[in-house]
């Protein structure tokens, strides 16, 4: 790492290269971005400032920006499906070890929404995937721990810390880093949308046959929602199984995160289902009973009938041939007297 070397990187042919320059202001800074006035005293120039995007481009070379918390924020709350606020809240000791499986880990945090009792959330990942939660976090944490000396007591055990570039009559403190404000979330998401919809359009230009859908506007609140309807539409419309992804323990809340158009065209699917189910279930035990009472018979063609009927007037002739002959011979005495 440049940052870690112990001597200056070689400057560039014409002044000062930017690698020369990040490992000049780390110890110029004690390892967080400089200000205007570290700049000046360092002697930086403006027109290598421009080339290196300002204090902003700068500052992702130390440590998180509200920039680059971004995309780690959106990975996490789809992973965790996590609640907006309670992930932006969430701490750094929120990885846990598994009690039984050596490859996964447990990330934990608070849902503060239940308070006076916050409830604990929890979910298990596995950590031989390089991008899963708890990889990601470790990678937060790496990139957060400049910023602790230089952030208040009361933001010093989360996770979401980020560097400030400007003064803020909002912020209720006077360092120079904390924890990430929602409005600045909000609104830095609207950013990483706009300039990844502008890298997929540079796509589209140059690979006309494999183009990709830009990204829609959301807001943070929206994410568990999606994730929730995305959950379901895989389950098949397993309900539970949704509601177990998003911690709760009333299904009919989850109901209410499951949305669009996909998610209602299988409600209505499974319905139909179920019904046709039901109706089945219904009309089997009477049509049982009937097909128990009045067995069907197989139809059969001409010959087959014409040889049983043959059949069958051979065996009465024989059956009447050994009875008497008054069993079957008409009374005739009667039938006189009748007459």
């Amino acid at each position: 790492m440049i940052i870690a070397a112990l001597d200056p990187p070689p400057r560039a042919a014409r002044g000062e290269s930017l690698d020369s320059a990040i490992w000049r202001l780390h110890r110029l800074t004690g390892g967080i971005a400089p200000t205007w006035e570290q700049l000046r005293e360092a002697g930086i120039a403006h027109s290598r400032l421009l080339r290196w995007g300002w204090r902003g481009g700068l500052a992702e070379y130390y440590h998180l920006t509200t920039r680059t918390v971004v995309p780690f924020y959106i990975a996490l709350a789809i992973q965790l499906a996590a609640n907006p606020d309670p992930l932006r809240v969430i701490r750094r000791d929120c990885l846990v070890a598994h009690p039984i499986d050596d490859t996964r880990m447990l990330v934990e945090w608070l849902k503060h929404k239940t308070a006076p009792n916050p409830k604990i959330q929890r979910r298990s990942f596995d950590v031989r995937r390089p991008r899963s939660a708890p990889r990601l976090i470790e990678m937060l944490l790496a990139m957060t721990e400049p910023l602790l000396p230089h952030v208040p007591d009361m933001d010093r055990e989360r996770l979401f810390l980020v560097h400030f570039l400007t003064t803020s009559q909002h912020r209720q403190h006077d360092k120079t880093a904390g924890l990430m404000p929602y409005s600045t979330l909000s609104g830095r998401i609207n950013l990483f949308i706009k300039h990844a919809n502008k890298r997929i359009a540079e796509w589209n230009r140059e690979h006309p046959d494999r183009p990709r859908r830009p990204l829609p506007s959301f807001a943070p609140g929206q994410l568990r929602g999606s994730v929730a309807t995305q959950h379901y539409l895989a389950s098949g419309g397993d309900l539970l199984a949704t509601a177990a992804i998003l911690n709760h323990r009333d299904p009919v809340v989850t109901d209410a995160y499951v949305e669009g158009p996909a998610a209602r065209r299988l409600e209505r699917e499974t319905i139909a289902r179920l019904q046709r189910m039901m109706v089945t279930w219904v009309i089997a035990p009477k049509q049982a009973t009937k097909s128990a009472s009045s067995p069907r018979l197989r139809p059969c063609n001409s010959a087959v009938r014409s040889s049983l009927h043959d059949a069958s007037r051979s065996e009465h002739r024989k059956r009447r041939a050994s009875l008497p002959a008054s069993w079957w011979l008409p009374d005739m005495s009667r039938l006189g007297r009748s007459a």
